[in-house]
């Protein structure tokens, strides 16, 4: 007699507790020691950070359970899910936005060979399909114990940083002491804010800056908010706490207007009320008064200034009309331009 075969349900139970088990251990980063440090500093967690970003319920997380792959200087012995870093995509009032926030708690947020190509894999799915790409970074740098690989993963990050740019808007907020490869992408993107007090971008710190030139400068000095804001001028914003910091990115994200791939079909259909506005080319224009010198920043394709589908129709209306008014009028203008440029026909071509 056969023995009898385990049930469906109790044969997968297991697996779905191990499932659950690895969920909790990513979710838990360094552990609530680590955590609670960071709050003591004055700074939010990665995971707390990307649930004040993003629109509630909205994140789906890519990539939870991966592990870099060093086995040397006892690394083997330290592998946690998702090592250091938390990446995905959400919505931002609704908007299609793409995110990853370096954990502090898991070794200080370096950067590996894994987490790099994490990274990466939410920057190439950014620029495939049109949206924005929000970095939170808060990282001590590359990963000293995987040394040319975790560059590498640099490399691979730079690439795509200039591959995306002028085709997707690129948002890093530095929300954390960064060093070296860790603030070379943040300073070629597109916006970058820091917070007080709790924030630095420098290439080197100040004890390196001390024994090297035997100067001395604090880190506030060296690369803090206000001397990047202020005086370098590598960031653009800056706010009093990682809330702040948030809430004036998904500020900012409001005034990005998608527009393209699916034109003049999904166009028109969004400008006549019959579907959401369709993703893709975006520009940027600031509200006097609300983020001053944030003007016309940036551009790839047709784009407007808000995202009113009455602000839309007066705009069409108003480049038809130009555009009718050049046409029927072409001789005129084309006969207006050649007298402004000193230029005449010569006699007898009746064109006087």
């Amino acid at each position: 007699m056969n023995p009898r075969k385990p049930t469906t349900e109790n044969a997968t139970e297991p697996r779905g507790e191990e499932l659950r088990r690895k969920e909790r251990e990513a979710e838990e980063g360094g552990g609530a020691e680590r955590r609670e440090k960071q709050h003591a500093a004055g700074k939010l967690s990665a995971r707390e950070r990307i649930e004040l970003l993003l629109d509630p319920g909205t994140f789906e997380e890519l990539d939870k359970f991966v592990l870099h792959r060093c086995d040397e200087f006892g690394m083997e012995k330290q592998r946690l899910a998702g090592d250091g870093i938390v990446s995905g995509y959400g919505r931002v009032d609704g908007r299609l936005v793409y995110v990853f926030a370096q954990d502090f708690t898991v070794f200080g947020g370096s950067l590996s060979e894994a987490n790099a190509e994490k990274i990466c894999k939410v920057m190439d799915l950014a620029m495939k399909n049109g949206a924005p790409i929000v970095g939170l970074n808060d990282s001590g740098g590359a990963r000293i114990q995987e040394g040319v690989m975790s560059l590498k993963g640099y490399a691979d990050v730079f690439l795509r940083n200039t591959l995306a740019s002028g085709v997707i808007p690129q948002i890093s907020a530095v929300m954390g002491p960064c060093a070296g490869g860790a603030v070379y992408s943040p300073a070629i993107t597109d916006f970058i804010f820091m917070t007080e007090a709790t924030s630095y971008m420098f290439v080197t710190g100040p004890d390196v800056i001390k024994t090297v030139t035997h100067e001395e400068v604090t880190k506030e000095a060296l690369g803090g908010a206000l001397t990047n804001n202020q005086t370098s001028g590598v960031a653009h914003f800056v706010a009093r706490d990682d809330a702040e910091c948030l809430a004036m990115i998904r500020e900012l994200v409001s005034f990005i207007l998608f527009l393209i791939p699916g034109f003049p079909k999904d166009y028109l259909s969004y400008l006549l009320g019959f579907s959401p506005m369709p993703l893709g080319a975006f520009v940027l224009i600031s509200t006097v008064g609300r983020m001053p010198g944030t003007w016309l920043l940036s551009a790839t394709g047709a784009g407007l200034v808000n995202q009113s589908r009455t602000a839309l129709r007066i705009l069409l209306i108003l480049m038809g009309t130009i555009v009718v008014i050049g046409f029927l009028f072409r001789g005129k203008i084309l006969q207006a331009l050649r007298h402004a440029s000193g230029h005449r026909p010569p006699h007898g071509t009746g064109s006087e």
